[in-house]
């Protein structure tokens, strides 16, 4: 009588070992970010959730939030380069941000006028239209701001604690985060 047949496959040890290493790896790459199976514009916006600005900047291929994330790292120039090649409200009023961030107040009017014309009631690109036009005004003034005609765009600084009441910067208690509408209000505010 023959005995029982032994049923192991040859190496089946080894595809358990294989299979192990591809859920590793899977699972490193989810946590890291660099997910081959995300698109480039989901690996932008996590990396963009991150604040890892200079990331988004280069993992997005929308152009909305390629432009979007240089605008959020400082690149200005940059941003209004991208924001440009696009006749859309949103395109044309981002670029007016942009514009307005580099001290060209009047091409910054210019968009905001035509994300105006493309948007027609659209409370921030009026409230922005209304602010390039008065710091257009202000360089055109002679001795008025006695900056010799050049007003450029303030530096942005971000600090951690609280300044001064009288330093004319405008705090939030709370410590919480504040939504991207709030962050334009405040910005808004300040310019």
């Amino acid at each position: 009588m023959a005995g029982p047949v032994n049923m192991d496959l040859p190496g089946s040890r080894s595809w358990i070992l294989v299979v192990i290493i591809i859920l590793v790896a899977g699972i490193y790459s989810l946590a890291s970010g660099t997910v081959a199976l995300l698109t480039p514009d989901q690996q932008g916006y996590r990396f963009y959730k991150q604040t890892d600005y200079v990331a988004a900047a280069e993992s997005f291929a929308s152009p909305m939030w390629t432009g979007i994330a240089l605008f959020r790292q400082g690149e200005f120039e940059k941003s209004a380069g991208v924001f440009a090649g696009y006749d859309t409200a949103e395109f044309t009023y981002n670029h007016g941000n942009a514009l307005l961030m580099q001290g060209k107040y009047e091409a910054a009017a210019e968009r905001y006028a035509r994300a105006i014309e493309l948007r027609p009631d659209w409370d921030d690109a009026t409230i922005n239209h209304q602010i390039a036009l008065g710091r257009a005004a202000m360089l055109k003034q002679e001795g008025g701001d006695m900056t010799g005609g050049m007003l450029g765009a303030d530096e942005i600084v971000f600090t951690k604690g609280k300044s001064p009441p009288g330093s004319g910067e405008e705090q939030t208690e709370g410590g919480e985060k504040l939504s991207d509408a709030e962050l334009r209000a405040v910005w808004l505010r300040q310019v």
